[in-house]
């Protein structure tokens, strides 16, 4: 439902992705596709630290 890149304007070169998704069902499906497990593969010798995961809930 939502794909936004955002660069961190407190952090030079620290980037936020938020991810919109209907159900967590959906999500979890996403992240057992063969293309998302290679991307993640590939990214994480780039990154200067892991990235991290942070599961946000809309409050309203």
């Amino acid at each position: 439902m939502e794909y936004t890149v955002f660069s961190d304007d407190q952090r030079p070169g620290t980037f936020v992705l938020i991810e919109g998704w209907a159900r967590n069902e959906d999500l979890k499906a996403h992240n057992e596709e063969v293309h998302v497990k290679e991307f993640v593969n590939v990214v994480q010798s780039m990154l200067a630290a892991p990235f991290s995961v942070t599961p946000i809930t809309p409050l309203g």
